[in-house]
């Protein structure tokens, strides 16, 4: 499912940031409530807009390239309700697609194509895994959800929570559940696995790598693949700025 963010974001400047793995972060004892774990979630990610560049580079399982496809992205998680605009751009730098969307912990999301094309989130983008549930995280604003356990992603102690799909959204990305591992100590998302009404694995969202600075964590890098594997999409931010 790669990045409501995805928004997916590296740090405008990386010198002296800290590597996930040696990060003293936050405390491990277990939140009381999933929706208490996803609001901290979103309160790691940063509070100031950003305009962020990337490529999504999709490849056949034996590594074979099929596409690469340009994008660029205005982010404001600090907002209320947080305001995303989403560019999808040609091989001349022309925008092929203008989403904007706008996301509030437990509300239905808002979307919009450009000159009210109307956008839903389980839509993919392109001719790659993502759609548009992936791309922005929205998954991280349901709430009803529950801790059921624990496991690792990247060598790492998570929480596992089921969130279930909002009953006011049958489209919530293809979606009626989305099992999160979130990380018991940074509490940010390392891992994301959706399923349909019967239970069954639609995609699968993998977070490689993260930056830190001025003590928020960014995703920089992240792989997507829907079920059955026939391909995988891999999501790479190549610049931030601050407008």
């Amino acid at each position: 499912m790669a990045l409501a963010a995805l928004a997916v974001m590296v740090t405008p400047h990386v010198s002296g940031a800290s590597d996930p793995i040696d990060a003293d972060g936050a405390d491990d004892e277990p939140p009381i409530t999933a929706d208490a774990l996803l609001d901290d979630v979103l309160q790691r990610f940063p509070r100031d807009p950003l305009s962020v560049r990337g490529e999504m580079i999709v490849r056949k399982r034996r590594g074979v390239e099929l596409a690469r496809v340009d994008f660029e992205m205005q982010v404001d998680w600090g907002s209320d309700p947080a305001c995303f605009r989403y560019r999808v751009l040609d091989k001349e730098g022309a925008v092929r697609r203008d989403v904007a969307m706008q996301l509030r912990p437990g509300a239905r999301p808002v979307l919009t194509g450009a000159e009210g094309e109307p956008i839903t989130l389980d839509r993919r983008i392109e001719s790659t895994d993502l759609t548009w549930a992936d791309l922005s995280l929205s998954f991280l604003w349901w709430r009803g959800g529950r801790i059921v356990g624990s496991g690792q992603a990247k060598g790492r102690d998570c929480y596992l929570v089921d969130v279930p799909a909002p009953e006011w959204d049958a489209a919530s990305g293809g979606y009626s559940r989305v099992r999160l591992w979130i990380d018991q100590s940074l509490h940010m998302l390392l891992r994301a696995d959706g399923f349909d009404a019967e239970d069954k694995p639609v995609r699968s969202l993998w977070i490689r790598s993260l930056k830190k600075t001025d003590g928020r964590w960014m995703i920089k890098d992240m792989e997507v693949q829907a079920h059955p594997p026939l391909q995988r999409t891999r999501l790479r931010i190549h610049a931030v700025t601050a407008p």
